[in-house]
């Protein structure tokens, strides 16, 4: 399972908020598969670094779930944040440059867009990235 996951790499999932993660419409396995990419690509960044750990963080906002994946200690150089951002908008000579993250984060993004959400980085070179995804909560009919 994704937790087992989570717990074999030694990953702490921390909430901003003291009551239980809201419920989201979506396949629970993609969304898993989306965070691990996520979770991958944050492996990949830190094995460049000397230091720096990886947190998951949850928050709601505005009747939206954010999950982030969060590195400390440094983040893309401006050349990938740039690469990162063509990515997410969908330029595909952006996935042939992006070696060792190009794939997964198309992968992660296309997960993002077929449950209504969005991924976004939010990217410090010399201290930190953050891999925000967002989700609309679900609202059950009434």
């Amino acid at each position: 399972s994704y937790a087992d996951w989570l717990h074999q790499n030694q990953l702490n999932v921390c909430s901003k908020e003291e009551t239980a993660a809201p419920l989201v419409y979506g396949d629970e396995q993609a969304l898993g598969q989306l965070l691990r990419r996520l979770v991958e690509t944050a492996f990949f960044l830190r094995s460049r670094l000397d230091s720096g750990e990886i947190h998951l963080e949850r928050s709601t906002a505005s009747s939206q779930l954010y999950l982030s994946v969060v590195l400390t200690g440094g983040g893309f150089t401006a050349e990938e944040a740039e690469q990162v951002d063509r990515l997410f908008a969908g330029d595909e000579q952006a996935v042939l440059q992006a070696v060792g993250y190009g794939p997964g984060l198309t992968i992660a993004k296309g997960i993002a867009d077929l449950h209504n959400g969005s991924l976004q980085l939010e990217n410090q070179p010399e201290h930190s990235c953050k891999f925000i995804f967002c989700l609309p909560i679900y609202i059950p009919e009434s």
